[in-house]
């Protein structure tokens, strides 16, 4: 099985949360859900270990920190 790489950078220290969506705006995965410094960081993850259909879902990044807080969506074709 393939696996997926997600990069992404934090602006702050804070908590991560890194969930994929399916087009409805449904979560339908979550792969991350901790406390990660500032800067550069990424995630492995293999789609057709989680049964996902073919199509397009979307990958948030949410980051929630004391000084700070973002979001950054991805959106993600997974064809298998």
């Amino acid at each position: 099985k393939e696996n997926m790489t997600i990069s992404y950078t934090l602006p702050v220290d804070g908590k991560v949360s890194i969930t994929v969506v399916n087009s409805m705006g449904e979560k339908v995965l979550e792969l991350l859900n901790q406390d990660q410094v500032q800067g550069s960081h990424s995630l492995q993850f293999s789609p057709g270990n989680y049964s996902l259909s073919n199509g397009v879902y979307y990958c948030r990044i949410t980051v929630n920190g004391e000084k700070a807080s973002f979001n950054e969506v991805v959106r993600i074709v997974y064809m298998n």
